[in-house]
Order: C-alpha cells, then sequence, then structure tokens
C-alpha cells in the first residue's frame, strides 16, 4: 500500500518486531564487534524508535533570528546579525 499514512506506534511496533529477528551474534561476528555492544546499541535504538520514526519537515531546521541591543545606544538602536551585513 504506497502513500499510506501510518501512525507512530505502527511503525515502532514493525521495527521492534524486525530488530527482534536480528541474528545479534552473527551480526556482531560481520561487523567485528562484541556482541554485547551490538545489544547495547540496538537497546538505545529501540528506546528512541518513536523519536527517530516521527514524521519531520524536509529540509534544514529554520533558525530564530533575533535582534540584539546595542550595548552603546539608549537601547532603542538594534544591530543586525552578521549574516545580514
Amino acid at each position: 500500500m504506497g502513500n499510506r499514512v501510518r501512525s507512530i506506534d505502527e511503525k515502532v511496533q514493525a521495527m521492534e518486531v524486525a530488530l527482534k529477528g536480528v541474528n545479534v551474534e552473527r551480526a556482531a561476528r560481520e561487523a567485528g564487534v562484541p556482541a554485547s555492544t551490538l545489544r547495547y546499541d540496538l537497546n538505545k535504538v529501540r528506546a528512541r524508535l518513536a523519536e527517530l520514526l516521527s514524521n519531520h519537515k524536509p529540509g534544514p531546521v529554520q533558525k530564530k533570528v533575533r535582534c540584539r541591543r546595542s550595548s552603546t545606544g539608549s537601547g532603542s538602536a538594534r544591530t543586525l546579525p552578521s549574516v545580514w551585513t
């Protein structure tokens, strides 16, 4: 089913099933790392699945541009951030 909107819970559940199916010992041998290290890292991924699978707007994150008060003026003068000058 293409272009179907899935809930975060559905995505997390599917990924948990996939991660449980990983043969940790075999994957660790192929990667050349201890199995305990791979298990530790997989647990960190499992803990953040909902955050990792949530929908985000594409593109760079917009930074808030704030004007700062001039330290030499009366307080009403504003200086532009260096990216504007």
